[in-house]
């Protein structure tokens, strides 16, 4: 029972570190590119870190042709073929912030360097989900309250990913 709760507790850190990092990856987009925060639902994903990684700015997006746009989304489990067409469109059509490199430079290179932390984050939550699972079930209880109505993982929304919500 021990080693459960000293895992629930470093998750927890991981999960409030993650959180640290989306905020300050969302301040950081909306000084030189905050259409990418339009474009998802969610920031606290592989695919918006894949995203960001490879389109890091307005200018590099817009440079990419329709069919590589929509073989990356299509590669992310993303298929709904209007949410793509509607991203697709926003792209065309979106106007730069700035072009001030004095701007644009510095923040790209903290939204790069803080995707490269959100994805370990993500990454080290989905370790601990699994060894978490893996010591409950051995715990002389856990049948009983896995039987229980409403027992279950208790994670945080994002924990799985690009999985659990590929738009």
């Amino acid at each position: 029972m021990r080693s459960v709760l000293s895992l629930i507790e470093q998750r927890r850190e991981l999960v409030g570190d993650k959180t640290r990092f989306t905020n300050r990856l969302t301040s950081a987009l909306k000084q030189y590119y905050p259409q990418a925060l339009e474009w998802f639902e969610d920031i606290d994903t592989v695919l918006f870190c894949d995203f960001l990684t490879r389109w890091p700015t307005l200018p590099a997006v817009r440079r990419a042709n329709r069919k590589t746009l929509e073989t990356f989304f299509h590669a992310h489990n993303c298929r709904q073929a209007r949410l793509i067409e509607g991203r697709l469109e926003s792209i065309r059509c979106a106007v730069s912030l700035t072009d001030d490199p004095g701007i644009v430079a510095p923040h790209r290179l903290l939204a790069l360097t803080l995707v490269a932390q959100l994805r370990t984050a993500l990454a080290a939550i989905d370790v601990f989900d699994k060894e978490i699972a893996a010591v409950a079930r051995t715990l002389p209880d856990f049948d009983l309250f896995d039987s229980l109505p409403g027992a279950g993982p208790a994670s945080d929304a994002s924990s799985a990913g690009c999985i659990r919500r590929a738009t």
